[in-house]
Order: C-alpha cells, then structure tokens, then sequence
C-alpha cells in the first residue's frame, strides 16, 4: 500500500480547518518537505499542509485516505540565553481516530498539531484557481 505523511501544524487547524477522521478521503495543499525540525522523533514526514500560502506554484494537491492520524505534543524550556525565550525540549505522539479528540494541553505540553498517513494517494500539482485563500 502506497502512503505518505503529512505534518498538519496547530495552527493552520485553529485557523480555518475542518473535522477530518480515519477512514475519511482528502483533498489538501501541501508543500513537500524533506523531514521536519521536531524535538524528538515523529518518523519520515513527506508533505505539510498547506493552506494560508499564495505561492500557488509552489504547493501540491494530495488526495487520498486518512489511514492513520496522531496528536503530537511539544514541551518548552526556557532558552539558556534568555529566560523569555521559550525552546521545544520534548514531546509526544498519540494515536486518535479523529481531530475531535485530542486535548490543548497534556501534562506540561502544548497541542502542536496531527502527524496524518495518508494511503491510496495522488499528488500533483496546485493550479492558480484551486488556491482559493490567495
């Protein structure tokens, strides 16, 4: 079986996202990306979601299943040089089934966002017109 992951970030949800869950097919934005800058080891990350850029050129269309879903946590520390300055030092996954169940906080972390597999997936490029946000 053929699947990816994509990185879909907090914040982008809060903004403007929708309820998505196992089982359900999707049709999103995304950048490529090779790995990302975690605090700890969240595995092989293709794609993140994308949905607030105008560089239409630059973003993909992904459609497939959502055939696993995560909740990743990050803890903060202080930075050594400026007590203000807040750096990511941990975290955590969680599985879930869907976006309904996850909590802002967990323990002494904040709600980072989903780590989402994706199965049966198409990628291509974004046209200027499906970059409705712009």
């Amino acid at each position: 079986m053929k699947e990816c992951s994509v990185y879909y970030e907090s914040w982008q949800y809060e903004c403007c996202g929708r309820f998505f869950r196992i089982g359900e097919t999707i049709k999103w934005l995304v950048y490529a990306v090779n790995g990302l800058d975690f605090p700890f080891d969240i595995g092989k990350v293709e794609y993140y979601y994308e949905a607030h850029s105008s560089d239409w050129q630059s973003l993909l269309v992904l459609e497939g299943t959502v055939t696993g879903l995560q909740v990743t946590y990050v803890k903060y520390e202080p930075s050594a040089e400026n007590e203000k300055l807040l750096l990511p030092c941990d975290g955590r996954l969680l599985p879930t089934e869907s976006i309904e169940h996850y909590e802002q906080t967990l323990n002494d972390m904040e709600f980072s966002g989903f780590l989402v597999t994706i199965s049966d997936y198409v990628v291509r490029p974004a046209r200027q017109e499906e970059v409705t946000f712009v």
